[in-house]
């Protein structure tokens, strides 16, 4: 186990994790108000250095040749973590927690959609369905989702610098993310991208 862990591969799928476990602990801490904005950023770059992370993973074990399936099992538990989790943390804090309870349930519900997509994708990655052809996903991508909310805070943080004033955007961002990563639209892989 420890010959796995320490695959070239797994050690970029492990700092993926760092940075998503990082920016929950930022987010998590962070207060609410005009003088937040540094923290909430912050998480947002860390979530942004984990979708980079989980981008290279794939390619250097191909590069390495060290693809296994224990890797492909690490890296959908990762991303669970670094794309559900905290977006789904720097959501509430960030623009749901005016919400209370009802805040909660919706960035809760953004973490469910995230971890139903990934389950998804695991069981029809070893089958895939003969009518879909390989560059195209069905549902949003995870990393995508969470992808997308650490860019609107971040965009958001460069342009105001202060709470949020518009929190029924949010909530509906929030519930629209959840609802394209459990849907059957098709969206574009990058697999075969070339530039």
């Amino acid at each position: 186990m420890i010959r796995e862990a320490l695959k070239p591969a797994n050690l970029f799928t492990a700092a993926s994790l760092f940075c998503g476990v990082s920016a929950i602990m930022v987010a998590a801490g962070a207060e609410a108000g005009p003088g937040s904005s540094p923290a909430f950023f912050q998480a947002a770059v860390l979530i942004i250095f984990a979708g980079i992370f989980d981008g290279l993973d794939g390619r250097v074990a191909r590069w390495t040749n060290t693809a296994s399936d224990l890797g492909v099992q690490l890296d959908s538990l990762v991303d669970v973590v670094s794309f559900g989790v905290a977006p789904g943390v720097l959501l509430y804090r960030w623009g749901l927690d005016a919400y209370g309870r009802v805040g909660f349930v919706v960035a809760f519900l953004f973490i469910l959609a995230g971890v139903f997509r990934l389950a998804r994708f695991n069981l029809r990655a070893a089958d895939p369905p003969p009518l879909k052809p390989k560059k195209y996903n069905e549902g949003l991508p995870i990393t995508c989702a969470g992808g997308m909310v650490a860019v609107l805070v971040l965009h958001h943080a460069h342009v105001r610098a202060t709470e949020v004033d518009n929190t029924v955007s949010v909530l509906l961002l929030t519930l629209m993310l959840s609802y394209l990563m459990i849907s059957t639209v098709g969206f574009r892989t990058f697999r075969e991208f070339r530039l």
